[in-house]
């Protein structure tokens, strides 16, 4: 992300100098993108109390290990359906070792009461429902939690290139006879390529949307103005899928911007 804001900044500060009237509104820009990135690194980073910054990432990874840890410790003893004392108090004693962890837990899709309570169904009665609702509780969760991430970091690394592609190859501007509908038929192949699979909606509006959005950019190409309007699906880390389509739609708007100066 980091490089991202240095490479925009970088397409501002070349225009600035072919047109040094444009220097007030870069500089603008450019300090958008540095409270932007001091408000990432603050969100990501800074040391917050759960209650403050329920998403806080060190505390979430903390927490999933160690409760994936605790279950893998006490797997072979649940797949026999024969209760290892050691392996049970080991397991409550994580399980209550975790309780400062709830909260962020629970926004990851691990409910510590259920699964307390499937463990103890599965003592009582150790059955195989009682055991598939206990992994249910641990294992489902933590795929969907593994397969957010693993998209977050490919969409993260796609989007660095597709910056460069277009701020240095002008991807969604080279075509001679550009026309608006190819050029927002290349806005939406380059945001699906990048965030698809996080994108939940995007429109092209003639008019300021009146129904709420995550990301609005208003955008002109020639003499027309368009809304670029976008919402994101209910993700784990919302927050920095957000800032990485707005990174990406705040470049394509300045591209279309430097087009109609040239």
């Amino acid at each position: 992300m980091s490089y991202g804001y240095h490479l925009l900044s970088k397409l501002i500060l070349e225009q600035s100098k072919k047109d040094p009237s444009l220097l007030p509104y870069l500089k603008l820009i450019i300090k958008y993108l540095k409270v932007a990135e001091a408000i990432m690194g603050e969100e990501y980073f800074a040391q917050k109390s759960l209650a403050e910054s329920p998403y806080r990432a060190n505390n979430l990874f903390i927490a999933v290990n160690e409760l994936h840890m605790a279950y893998i410790n006490c797997k072979s003893s649940f797949e026999k359906k024969e209760i290892d004392q050691r392996a049970k108090i080991a397991f409550y004693a994580s399980l209550d070792n975790l309780k400062i962890y709830k909260d962020v837990l629970l926004e990851a899709g691990f409910n510590l009461s259920t699964i307390k309570r499937y463990c103890t169904e599965f003592d009582n009665t150790k059955d195989d429902k009682a055991l598939k609702a206990l992994k249910n509780a641990i294992i489902k969760p933590l795929n969907n939690l593994s397969v957010t991430a693993y998209l977050s970091i490919a969409s993260s690394l796609a989007l660095l290139r597709s910056l460069s592609d277009i701020v240095y190859k002008r991807t969604i501007t080279n075509e001679n006879s550009l026309t608006l509908k190819k050029a927002q038929y290349n806005i939406e192949k380059i945001l699906g390529d990048n965030f698809g699979w996080a994108i939940e909606s995007l429109d092209f509006l003639e008019q300021e949307p009146k129904d709420n959005y995550d990301i609005v950019k208003h955008l002109s190409f020639k003499d027309e103005i368009f809304y670029i309007c976008i919402n994101v699906r209910d993700v784990l880390n919302k927050l920095y899928i957000v800032e990485g389509i707005d990174l990406m739609a705040e470049t394509i708007k300045f591209t279309l911007y430097i087009l109609a100066k040239e």
